[in-house]
């Protein structure tokens, strides 16, 4: 035991107890993050975050996988929801990044995140900017029924720009159609997905 060294680390650990268990928002809607939810269907707090990204790029859609959500935890109405919090939500240190894509490339990332449903995998897909009908039923890679952006029928063959992370562009979760698409911003030149996620919540306050 080294008593300076020590001293230094209490020292660090009281300074990151104080800023992780700072406030940044209050929530008047029961939300659930458990690890089932995340990865079989819609979620509320998955779509805050989905919505957080597409809205700071201004991108046609955002995609965000169900496996980055790792808190799996029930906050109650009227709970506080602190940095430390979203933190334990978002874990890894991916970036966001802003992609374009083809709308069969889109339809098919989607296919992809549906594809392992009964599995209960981490590639379930939570979005923004779109309406995704599927039928969990059929066969995997043909589930979607239908998607509409913006309002309108997915067009194959129109470009579409896609803020996701880079765990997924990079064919994290089998995402592979994702590694060849254009890069809008570049790798590197983002912050990390957890800060945006803070920084949307603490702008709003109240969820």
């Amino acid at each position: 035991p080294d008593a300076e060294l020590e001293e230094q680390i209490n020292s660090y650990l009281s300074q990151l107890s104080e800023v992780l268990s700072r406030t940044i928002a209050t929530t008047t809607v029961d939300f659930e993050t458990r690890r089932e939810l995340m990865r079989t269907g819609e979620n509320g707090f998955a779509n805050l975050a989905a919505d957080a990204l597409r809205k700071h790029y201004n991108s046609d859609v955002a995609i965000i996988n169900g496996g980055g959500f790792r808190a799996n935890r029930h906050y109650a109405a009227g709970s506080t929801i602190t940095v430390g919090d979203i933190q334990k939500e978002l874990p890894f240190n991916n970036r966001v990044v802003n992609i374009r894509v083809r709308g069969r490339i889109l339809r098919k990332t989607l296919e992809r995140g549906l594809s392992r449903i009964e599995e209960v995998k981490g590639c379930f897909p939570h979005i923004s900017g779109m309406l995704v009908t599927y039928n969990p039923k059929r066969p995997p890679m043909q589930r979607v029924v239908s998607v509409m952006v913006g309002g309108r029928e997915l067009d194959p063959e129109k470009i579409y720009t896609l803020t996701t992370i880079d765990f997924m562009a990079n064919g994290g979760d089998g995402f592979l159609e994702l590694k060849d698409a254009e890069r809008v911003v570049k790798l590197g030149e983002t912050r990390l997905l957890w800060e945006y996620i803070h920084n949307h919540i603490a702008s709003l306050g109240v969820i």
